[in-house]
């Protein structure tokens, strides 16, 4: 039977614990070059020397196509308060401290600042239980609607406000966020060392053989774990961009389901005021045909009348449906079942930005979050490419294992140190992959210019012919059909026997040219705000500012 005694084991406990607290010396250096580390317990001299000359190798032999940067281009925030000024360049953020158990982190505090101010609408959160306590509480009960201010009326930053506060597409993109941001905590993680035991010669005679524990550690060179970093800082900052896109994305289409929702039920009412006009009720056109069909034989002019309005009761129906429809996609676009309160009775105001071509293309190219998320990408695609090229220069593996043989009564230690010689693979493939997804980022992002721009250009177009239009409609067109309702009622109403017949289809045909006046001045301001939303959705413009 093999036994081992502890008064044996006390024999080398005191070297093995020495070449632990060197192994645990060697560990905590990663960050450091391997030639600057000073000789600790276990550490052979020649392994060292041979790890300095293949790193400084590898260095001297790699051909990084891409600038070295000291600082991290940090993109103009256009959304918070104080937004720089147009052509003031934007300023630096520093990069990822050394690794290890002490980071820096960009997204950590600057990220959660950034959209809180940006956005308003993610709570600000400095560790996980953001999302054990705030999205279980939006996963296990019905969020808390707020009440309008107005009670009465429904209003458009209240349903602004809902959706900062319950849609899921935001807490989805602030999701995104917190996961990359777990992704820049991991990639700056050390290798966990190996523990383990071992024996040899075991049962061999009448002696135990040698037993002993071992303990390994791969120490990471090349600075890969910063190279890591860099990688996921820049991931962190494309889903913070395009958390932003996505706010505004959301942001535009609440404003012109808004829109949408106050054209339809402008247009009813419009219909139900001409159904006043022309219907039965007293003073209306088939009320007056009526009547003067009983003595003056109206027949063909009361058909008229009743095609007129039945054809308008017609119109007024599916105007009422495209109301409805338009409020219960209003409500899904907001994130709820129904919408409360009452419609304003006002119509789309005439009253908008004013904005010029030059002033909204340059702004929108400053602000746009999907060049910055763009950009974001390219310095990704950079820094992958540099972990890339880092991979030749191998890691070090550094194996201590202090034994003792009992056949011998003697104790001793083994170092064992190894790395793979990057002969065969030297990640030609990899690199190749590598600077052609640097290209492909950099030509998306002038895609995305591009697109950006016509964009802009077809929605600055519909603002500029609408706003004419609503002006024409507004100041020319509708006072003069109001104007001539005034003047075929007058002369209806002064109109002798054989001159009933014409000024009658004359008040009719009046009717008919303010109804048309009324449809297209509300087509004209619905075209003109749509087009207005949609210029501040590319300008990611929370408030609607002017840009002369």
């Amino acid at each position: 039977m093999v036994t081992a005694k502890n008064p044996i084991m006390d024999s080398y406990s005191y070297p093995a614990i020495s070449c632990l607290l060197g192994l645990s010396l060697l560990a905590g250096c990663g960050t450091e070059s391997w030639s600057s580390l000073a000789p600790q317990a276990g550490q052979s001299p020649d392994c060292r020397a041979l790890a300095t000359d293949l790193e400084s190798t590898v260095r001297e032999n790699s051909l990084d196509p891409f600038p070295a940067r000291t600082q991290e281009t940090s993109w103009p925030d256009s959304h918070s308060k104080g937004a720089r000024a147009k052509n003031q360049p934007p300023p630096s953020t520093p990069e990822v401290r050394e690794y290890g158990t002490q980071v820096t982190l960009w997204g950590r505090e600057q990220a959660v600042n950034h959209m809180e101010t940006a956005r308003g609408r993610f709570p600000q959160s400095e560790d996980s239980r953001y999302m054990d306590n705030k999205l279980g509480d939006h996963a296990a009960k019905e969020p808390t609607l707020p009440k309008p201010a107005n009670s009465d009326v429904l209003e458009l930053d209240y349903l602004v406000e809902l959706a900062q506060r319950q849609h899921p597409a935001l807490v989805a993109a602030w999701m995104n966020v917190e996961a990359a941001r777990g992704k820049l905590i991991q990639a700056g993680l050390y290798p966990n060392p190996v523990l383990g035991y071992e024996g040899q010669e075991i049962a061999e005679g009448r002696y135990a053989g040698t037993h002993g524990p071992f303990l390994a550690q791969e120490i990471v060179l090349g600075d890969k774990l910063r190279l890591a970093q860099q990688v996921a800082l820049a991931e962190l900052r494309a889903a913070d961009w395009e958390a932003v896109s996505q706010w505004f994305e959301l942001l535009t289409r609440i404003r012109t389901g808004w829109v949408e929702l106050l054209a339809a039920e402008y247009e009813v009412r419009i219909y139900e005021g001409y159904l006043k006009l022309i219907g039965e009720q007293e003073g209306g056109l088939v009320y007056l045909a009526r009547r003067l069909a009983k003595v003056e034989g109206f027949r063909w002019e009361l058909l008229q009348a009743e095609i007129e309005m039945q054809a308008a009761q017609a119109r007024l129906a599916a105007a009422q449906r495209r109301r409805d429809a338009a409020r219960q996609e209003l409500a899904a676009i907001v994130g709820v079942a129904t919408l409360p309160a009452n419609l304003p009775s006002e119509p789309l105001p005439l009253k908008v930005p004013q904005y010029s071509w030059e002033g909204v293309l340059s702004t929108a190219l400053f602000r746009s979050a999907q060049l910055q998320e763009a950009r974001a990408l390219i310095q990704r695609a950079e820094h992958e490419w540099r972990l890339i090229a880092a991979q030749n220069i191998p890691n070090l593996t550094v194996r201590i294992s202090p034994s003792y043989n009992f056949e011998s009564a003697t104790p001793s230690i083994f170092v064992e140190t190894s790395l793979p010689l990057p002969v065969f693979n030297r990640q030609q493939g990899n690199l190749l992959a590598a600077q052609a997804a640097v290209s492909r980022q950099r030509q998306l992002l002038e895609s995305i210019k591009l697109d950006l721009t016509r964009r802009l250009a077809n929605a600055y177009g519909r603002y500029t012919a609408a706003l004419q239009q609503a002006r024409r409609y507004t100041q020319e067109v509708l006072p003069r059909a109001t104007e001539s309702i005034t003047v075929m009622r007058t002369l209806f109403e002064k109109a002798r026997a054989e001159e009933l017949r014409v000024t009658y289809l004359g008040l009719l045909q009046a009717y008919r040219a303010w109804l048309d006046a009324q449809l297209g001045e509300l087509q004209a301001r619905r075209e003109l705000w749509l087009a207005v939303y949609e210029i501040a959705g590319i300008l990611q413009q929370e408030k609607l500012e002017s840009l002369p």
